[in-house]
């Protein structure tokens, strides 16, 4: 009767409550995948409940979740910034995992909110994001950003040289959406086919076409017409290096988490860009990071948003 009684009173007890291998067991089987799963929830209720103060990290650590150990007591003035700020200040913040969503500008993993203790920081990531949702939606031109990398415009120095270092091949395909590759003399589509596999890679070989052929089909320029995803991670690919070579001359801040999610900055109003002021509920915990001020906790619901910040 007395384990019975037990039994019961574990089952009706929350998830946190319980060690991992007392709430996941042993895989039974082959079969990991109710296993893995019931580990996984394990791991998400307990990160809330240590997030929200009801559990201590050190009995967490204790209980199977060992990177509870790091966690802290939250500073009591923290800033957020959001591309969602009317739905933040009615909902609250929410993790990635929370909101099952599997992509979002923010840096860190997914089960995590980011916040960072610095209004400065802040202000230069939100500033950073309002640039590049400019550059996405086709407002601030590669040409210009070239002339301000040249200039050293917003830096202490030009970082144009950083630029060509990385693009050692130019910023034509950039510029005007072709791949061209030129030989030194007339060659025929076989041939041109052949060498292109190593130039360009073997998927992209057979889509160039010859300019200006010959009857017989040969030319010294051939030419591929770059399509719309790869011209896509080509202008983010610039954007991310056109952004870290600024800071590095003495310019705003690069945040270093640009990722896909970049590419739906144009549809995203731009008062919607925000800083949020947001403080701890009381007992609430976090992890402090390396950089830019950073903290972070496993779930929204330990947060209070206080409201806006310019």
């Amino acid at each position: 009767m007395d384990n019975w009684y037990k039994k019961a009173q574990a089952a009706e007890a929350p998830i946190w409550q319980r060690t991992e291998e007392e709430h996941a067991g042993l895989p039974k089987g082959d079969d990991y995948e109710e296993w893995a799963a019931k580990r996984r929830e394990w791991k998400a209720e307990t990160q809330k409940a240590v997030s929200k103060g009801l559990l201590a990290p050190g009995q967490a650590a204790k209980a199977g979740l060992h990177d509870a150990e790091k966690a802290r007591p939250l500073p009591p003035e923290l800033y957020h910034v959001t591309t969602a700020k009317d739905k933040v200040l009615s909902q609250g913040l929410r993790s990635r995992r929370e909101l099952q969503s599997p992509s979002g500008l923010g840096g860190g993993p997914d089960d995590t909110v980011s916040l960072t203790a610095d209004l400065g920081t802040a202000r230069a990531i939100r500033d950073s994001i309002l640039v590049a949702r400019e550059f996405m939606a086709g407002k601030l031109a590669i040409p210009r950003m070239l002339d301000m990398a040249r200039k050293g415009k917003d830096a202490d120095r030009p970082w144009l040289d950083g630029l060509e270092k990385w693009a050692p091949g130019g910023f034509d395909p950039l510029l005007t959406g072709k791949d061209i590759q030129v030989f030194d003399r007339p060659v025929n589509p076989k041939l041109a086919e052949f060498v292109l596999r190593s130039r360009s890679g073997t998927a992209k070989a057979d889509k160039f076409v010859p300019a200006n052929p010959s009857p017989d089909g040969s030319a010294t320029t051939w030419v591929r017409t770059i399509p719309p995803d790869e011209m896509l991670g080509m202008r983010m690919s610039f954007f991310k290096a056109w952004s870290l070579f600024r800071e590095s001359a003495g310019g705003p801040m690069d945040p270093l988490f640009w990722g896909e999610s970049m590419s739906v900055l144009p549809s995203i109003p731009e008062d919607q860009i925000a800083i949020l002021r947001v403080r701890p509920k009381p007992g609430a915990m976090g992890t402090q990071e390396s950089a830019l001020g950073e903290w972070r906790t496993w779930s929204g619901e330990a947060l209070v948003i206080a409201g806006t910040a310019d």
